[in-house]
Protein backbone atom coordinates (compact mmCIF):
# COMPACT_ATOMS: atom_id res chain seq x y z
CA UNK A 1 0.00 0.00 0.00
CA UNK A 2 1.47 3.37 -0.97
CA UNK A 3 2.49 5.77 1.78
CA UNK A 4 0.09 8.77 2.18
CA UNK A 5 2.00 12.02 2.65
CA UNK A 6 -0.82 14.52 2.08
CA UNK A 7 1.55 16.39 -0.20
CA UNK A 8 -0.92 18.79 -1.89
CA UNK A 9 -2.32 20.11 1.39
CA UNK A 10 1.10 20.26 3.05
CA UNK A 11 2.58 22.13 0.11
CA UNK A 12 -0.36 24.53 0.10
CA UNK A 13 0.03 25.19 3.82
CA UNK A 14 3.76 25.80 3.51
CA UNK A 15 3.30 28.14 0.55
CA UNK A 16 0.65 30.08 2.49
CA UNK A 17 2.97 30.51 5.50
CA UNK A 18 5.94 31.51 3.34
CA UNK A 19 3.79 33.97 1.43
CA UNK A 20 2.67 35.50 4.72
CA UNK A 21 6.32 35.69 5.87
CA UNK A 22 7.48 37.51 2.73
CA UNK A 23 9.63 40.48 3.70
CA UNK A 24 10.76 39.07 7.05
CA UNK A 25 14.47 39.28 7.76
CA UNK A 26 16.80 36.37 7.00
CA UNK A 27 15.69 32.76 7.06
CA UNK A 28 12.34 33.70 8.66
CA UNK A 29 11.09 34.34 5.11
CA UNK A 30 12.87 31.37 3.47
CA UNK A 31 12.60 28.32 5.74
CA UNK A 32 9.21 26.98 6.76
CA UNK A 33 10.48 25.79 10.16
CA UNK A 34 11.32 29.35 11.22
CA UNK A 35 8.71 31.13 9.11
CA UNK A 36 5.77 29.46 10.89
CA UNK A 37 6.99 30.70 14.31
CA UNK A 38 7.59 34.18 12.96
CA UNK A 39 4.10 34.30 11.40
CA UNK A 40 2.46 33.09 14.62
CA UNK A 41 4.30 35.78 16.58
CA UNK A 42 3.32 38.36 13.98
CA UNK A 43 -0.34 37.43 14.49
CA UNK A 44 0.04 38.07 18.23
CA UNK A 45 1.58 41.47 17.60
CA UNK A 46 -1.19 42.34 15.13
CA UNK A 47 -3.91 41.44 17.65
CA UNK A 48 -2.22 43.49 20.37
CA UNK A 49 -1.52 46.52 18.20
CA UNK A 50 -5.01 46.66 16.69
CA UNK A 51 -6.26 47.48 20.19
CA UNK A 52 -3.31 49.76 20.92
CA UNK A 53 -3.97 51.72 17.73
CA UNK A 54 -7.46 52.63 18.95
CA UNK A 55 -5.97 54.20 22.06
CA UNK A 56 -3.37 56.06 20.01
CA UNK A 57 -6.03 57.60 17.78
CA UNK A 58 -8.12 58.52 20.82
CA UNK A 59 -5.15 60.37 22.33
CA UNK A 60 -4.55 62.14 19.02
CA UNK A 61 -8.19 63.25 18.86
CA UNK A 62 -8.04 64.51 22.43
CA UNK A 63 -4.91 66.55 21.68
CA UNK A 64 -6.58 68.19 18.68
CA UNK A 65 -9.76 68.94 20.62
CA UNK A 66 -7.76 70.31 23.55
CA UNK A 67 -5.80 72.64 21.26
CA UNK A 68 -9.06 73.89 19.76
CA UNK A 69 -10.85 74.58 23.04
CA UNK A 70 -7.85 76.21 24.71
CA UNK A 71 -7.99 78.86 22.01
CA UNK A 72 -11.48 79.62 23.43
CA UNK A 73 -10.21 79.81 27.05
CA UNK A 74 -11.57 76.40 28.01
CA UNK A 75 -9.97 73.12 29.05
CA UNK A 76 -10.67 69.75 27.50
CA UNK A 77 -12.26 68.30 30.63
CA UNK A 78 -14.57 71.30 31.09
CA UNK A 79 -15.49 71.14 27.40
CA UNK A 80 -16.55 67.49 27.68
CA UNK A 81 -18.53 68.34 30.81
CA UNK A 82 -20.25 71.15 28.90
CA UNK A 83 -21.15 68.81 26.04
CA UNK A 84 -22.83 66.42 28.47
CA UNK A 85 -24.66 69.29 30.16
CA UNK A 86 -25.87 70.53 26.75
CA UNK A 87 -26.89 67.00 25.63
CA UNK A 88 -24.62 67.22 22.57
CA UNK A 89 -23.68 63.71 21.47
CA UNK A 90 -20.71 64.06 19.13
CA UNK A 91 -17.80 61.63 19.34
CA UNK A 92 -14.18 62.71 19.64
CA UNK A 93 -13.31 61.67 16.09
CA UNK A 94 -15.87 64.10 14.63
CA UNK A 95 -14.89 66.86 17.06
CA UNK A 96 -11.21 66.49 16.18
CA UNK A 97 -12.00 66.61 12.47
CA UNK A 98 -14.08 69.77 12.98
CA UNK A 99 -11.29 71.36 15.02
CA UNK A 100 -8.88 70.84 12.10
CA UNK A 101 -11.06 71.40 9.03
CA UNK A 102 -14.11 73.43 10.16
CA UNK A 103 -13.12 75.70 13.00
CA UNK A 104 -16.28 77.86 12.79
CA UNK A 105 -18.57 74.91 13.45
CA UNK A 106 -16.26 73.73 16.22
CA UNK A 107 -16.32 77.16 17.88
CA UNK A 108 -20.12 77.11 17.74
CA UNK A 109 -20.14 73.82 19.65
CA UNK A 110 -17.68 75.29 22.18
CA UNK A 111 -19.99 78.26 22.77
CA UNK A 112 -22.94 75.91 23.39
CA UNK A 113 -20.80 73.98 25.89
CA UNK A 114 -19.84 77.22 27.67
CA UNK A 115 -23.49 78.29 27.91
CA UNK A 116 -24.43 74.91 29.37
CA UNK A 117 -21.60 75.18 31.92
CA UNK A 118 -22.76 78.64 33.00
CA UNK A 119 -26.32 77.41 33.40
CA UNK A 120 -25.16 74.39 35.37
CA UNK A 121 -23.01 76.56 37.64
CA UNK A 122 -25.98 78.78 38.44
CA UNK A 123 -28.22 75.80 39.15
CA UNK A 124 -25.60 74.25 41.46
CA UNK A 125 -24.70 77.50 43.22
CA UNK A 126 -24.31 77.91 46.98
CA UNK A 127 -25.75 81.05 48.56
CA UNK A 128 -23.68 82.19 51.57
CA UNK A 129 -24.49 85.13 53.87
CA UNK A 130 -22.21 86.51 56.57
CA UNK A 131 -24.03 88.93 58.87
CA UNK A 132 -21.53 91.37 60.36
CA UNK A 133 -24.05 93.49 62.26
CA UNK A 134 -27.69 92.88 63.26
CA UNK A 135 -29.23 95.59 65.44
CA UNK A 136 -32.76 94.76 66.56
CA UNK A 137 -32.79 96.93 69.69
CA UNK A 138 -35.44 99.24 68.23
CA UNK A 139 -37.64 96.49 66.79
CA UNK A 140 -40.17 96.82 69.61
CA UNK A 141 -40.42 100.59 69.05
CA UNK A 142 -40.55 101.06 65.27
CA UNK A 143 -40.30 97.48 63.90
CA UNK A 144 -36.97 98.28 62.25
CA UNK A 145 -33.75 96.24 62.19
CA UNK A 146 -30.41 97.61 60.92
CA UNK A 147 -28.10 95.13 59.23
CA UNK A 148 -24.67 94.87 57.61
CA UNK A 149 -24.01 91.67 55.66
CA UNK A 150 -21.69 90.16 53.06
CA UNK A 151 -23.35 87.97 50.44
CA UNK A 152 -21.64 85.52 48.07
CA UNK A 153 -22.93 83.16 45.41
CA UNK A 154 -20.52 80.23 44.90
CA UNK A 155 -20.32 77.73 42.09
CA UNK A 156 -20.36 74.35 43.85
CA UNK A 157 -18.54 72.46 41.06
CA UNK A 158 -15.72 74.97 40.39
CA UNK A 159 -15.44 76.85 43.69
CA UNK A 160 -15.69 80.20 41.87
CA UNK A 161 -17.54 83.24 43.21
CA UNK A 162 -20.30 84.09 40.73
CA UNK A 163 -21.56 87.18 42.53
CA UNK A 164 -20.74 89.00 45.78
CA UNK A 165 -21.89 92.19 47.48
CA UNK A 166 -21.78 94.08 50.78
CA UNK A 167 -25.29 95.04 51.87
CA UNK A 168 -26.22 97.64 54.49
CA UNK A 169 -29.62 99.00 55.38
CA UNK A 170 -32.78 98.49 57.37
CA UNK A 171 -35.72 96.14 57.13
CA UNK A 172 -39.17 96.55 58.60
CA UNK A 173 -40.70 93.55 60.33
CA UNK A 174 -43.83 92.51 58.47
CA UNK A 175 -43.00 94.62 55.44
CA UNK A 176 -45.94 96.81 54.59
CA UNK A 177 -48.27 94.82 56.84
CA UNK A 178 -48.80 95.03 60.56
CA UNK A 179 -45.94 93.52 62.57
CA UNK A 180 -46.64 90.60 64.91
CA UNK A 181 -47.20 91.45 68.55
CA UNK A 182 -44.99 88.70 69.96
CA UNK A 183 -41.31 89.83 70.08
CA UNK A 184 -39.97 86.47 68.86
CA UNK A 185 -42.45 86.43 65.96
CA UNK A 186 -41.54 90.03 65.17
CA UNK A 187 -37.84 89.10 64.97
CA UNK A 188 -38.68 86.15 62.66
CA UNK A 189 -40.67 88.51 60.45
CA UNK A 190 -37.68 90.87 60.31
CA UNK A 191 -35.40 87.99 59.31
CA UNK A 192 -37.85 87.04 56.54
CA UNK A 193 -37.85 90.60 55.24
CA UNK A 194 -34.05 90.53 55.32
CA UNK A 195 -34.05 87.46 53.03
CA UNK A 196 -36.47 89.18 50.68
CA UNK A 197 -34.19 92.21 50.65
CA UNK A 198 -31.23 90.00 49.67
CA UNK A 199 -33.13 88.39 46.82
CA UNK A 200 -34.34 91.79 45.65
CA UNK A 201 -30.81 93.17 45.46
CA UNK A 202 -29.32 90.21 43.59
CA UNK A 203 -28.81 90.69 39.83
CA UNK A 204 -31.72 89.13 37.99
CA UNK A 205 -29.44 86.98 35.81
CA UNK A 206 -28.12 85.20 38.94
CA UNK A 207 -31.54 84.27 40.38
Amino acid sequence: MPRATNSPASRKRRKRILKRAKGFRGFRSKLYKYAKDAVRKAHQYEYRDRKKRKGQFRRLWIQRISAGVRAQDLTYSRFIEGLKAANIEVDRKILADLAVHDIDTFNGIVEQAKAALDKKAQEDAIFAVVIRHWDDRSILLNNRVAFDAEVKLWSSDRGVVLWSANLRGEVVAGGGKAAPVDPAARRRAAALEFVRELVGRMPRRQI
